[in-house]
């Protein structure tokens, strides 16, 4: 608290729990007037009158005094109505905020790892804080709101003296400036996504007493059909899964990056016959406890059902058959590098360098994706979302089969086994119906085949595939049989 100059400290003649004192400015020869407000014993407030006391001069008393009245009004009026009388600038409260959902993620990991209902939850949002949503608003912050309220006019602001133009002048400024900078034009949904932030941070100032209410922001018409990632066409999939097997079976490249690549191919073959949300977490990430393989006396496959759990809730993921050849395929390489581990894409061997420590599970294939999408040229830079392939654009796959092909399966049944809300499904899926061919979307990089057998290396990577005890069968058989199916 600060002390006040010897002999000037003195009662406002009208308020008793204000108190007026002149005190000595830090590292400076001036003087200046304060004012001290106690509303309890743990709340006082202390205000810079901002005049410079002069010694015996009564009308500079009487001018700190009534300058006292006006700061009272304002802190009695804030008391009234729940805020807060902390001063922080905008800066400050972002710190405060960051710092926050730091420590709520932390704690939420602690029981998505016990796989527990975590009890921290976005401000003014319905699901669990989680890292991927904390880099998401960390990101927003630092490259959006942050650097424009680090201008000299705002610096030094409170949260609650922004007004409404202020507002138009940060949106004007992030269309124009923020975006130059980035060399990007931000589609209405990413737009949007960063108002999201900015009202999540609005929220949690709102509930500290920081502000009355929250400041309407504008947001911007999205149409979910037309802005959409673009599904991926059946030439560009099968040119893709090629891409990737002729890298996995390639000798020349390291066991490691064979490995990489192969666990990469079963997960985009794992989004294209499941209709999975590609998961970009280890949170997220596929374990053997969620599948549910159902074959009936003959070994049929009956069902394949997979539990899911994204954007805070669960559901179930119904697979299409094949499905069955993949989990196969992901356990022979679990088998063949020694994983144990309770997720189905786990890293096979371990390199602190990099972060990867094997059986853990591999929380993206981002790297590998980009690689490919460079390799094909089809995300160029500038290009707008909606011209972007992205593994989203698998996922839109699964949706046009199932709902072209089972004639009955209604928009509601959809959005069960996809995770995603009837309103979006009808939205987004809606008129494919009528206007997509079937028959060139069920192309799939992992068709049964019967007769047929896998044909796998000594790492567990599968080759090719041959006739049931030809004599390509027999010599592969010969060569790797530790993987392989014995020809009868």
């Amino acid at each position: 608290m600060p002390t006040a100059l010897e002999g000037t400290t003195f009662k406002h003649p009208s308020f008793k729990n204000v108190s007026i004192f002149a005190q000595a400015i830090k590292n400076s020869d001036r003087i200046n007037w304060y004012s001290r407000t106690t509303f309890s014993r743990t709340n006082q407030v202390v205000r810079s009158l901002k005049i410079p006391y002069i010694p015996g001069d009564n009308k500079n008393k009487i001018e700190a005094e009534k300058k006292a009245t006006e700061i009272f009004y304002e802190l009695d009026k804030r008391q009234q109505q729940g805020l807060t009388n902390k001063r922080a600038s905008i800066l400050k409260l972002l710190d405060s905020f960051t710092n926050q959902l730091e420590k709520a993620t932390k704690e939420n990991k602690k029981f998505f790892e016990a796989n527990q209902t975590p009890p921290n939850i976005m401000p003014g949002g319905k699901a669990p804080i989680d890292q991927a949503k904390l880099d998401h608003i960390n990101s927003v912050i630092s490259r959006v709101i942050r650097p424009f309220f680090q201008e000299k006019k705002y610096e030094s602001r409170s949260l609650d003296s922004l007004s409404k133009r202020d507002l138009e002048e940060w949106n004007l400024w992030r269309m124009k400036e923020a975006q130059e900078e980035e060399n990007k034009v931000w589609a209405n949904g990413t737009l949007n996504k960063q108002n999201r932030v900015f009202r999540s941070f609005f929220k949690w100032a709102v509930d500290r007493g920081y502000l009355l209410g929250i400041p309407d922001i504008k947001d911007f018409s999205e149409d979910i059909r037309t802005n959409r990632r673009p599904e991926m066409s059946t030439e560009q999939y099968e040119a893709l899964l090629k891409y990737i097997e002729g890298e996995y079976s390639n000798k020349k490249n390291t066991d490691v990056n064979r490995v990489y690549m192969r666990f990469f191919y079963l997960y985009l073959c794992t989004i294209d016959a499941t209709g999975c949300r590609p998961w970009n977490s280890p949170k997220n990430a596929i374990r053997k406890e969620d599948v549910k393989i159902k074959r009936g006396k003959s070994g049929d496959i009956e069902s394949i059902i997979i539990r899911r759990r994204e954007k805070g809730k669960e559901y179930d993921a119904i697979a299409d058959k094949q499905w069955a050849d993949i989990y196969e395929d992901i356990m022979v390489l679990h088998k063949a590098w020694g994983i144990e581990s309770e997720y189905l894409f786990a890293h096979p061997y371990t390199n602190e360098n990099m972060g990867r420590y094997k059986n853990a599970p591999i929380g993206s294939f981002n790297k590998q994706w980009d690689r490919a999408m460079e390799y094909f040229g089809w995300n160029k830079k500038g290009d707008k979302q909606k011209d972007r392939i992205s593994k989203y654009s698998i996922r839109h796959r699964y949706a046009y089969r199932r709902y072209i092909e089972n004639k009955d399966i209604s928009l509601e049944e959809l959005s069960q086994v996809m995770g995603t809300s009837p309103s979006i499904i009808f939205k987004t899926y809606w008129h494919f119906k009528a206007e997509k061919d079937y028959s060139r979307l069920m192309s799939s990089g992992y068709e049964t085949k019967p007769g047929r057998v896998r044909l796998y290396d000594s790492q567990g990577i599968r080759i090719d595939s041959a006739k049931i005890d030809s004599k390509k069968h027999r010599d592969w058989y010969a060569k790797h049989p530790e993987f392989t199916e014995k020809p009868s």
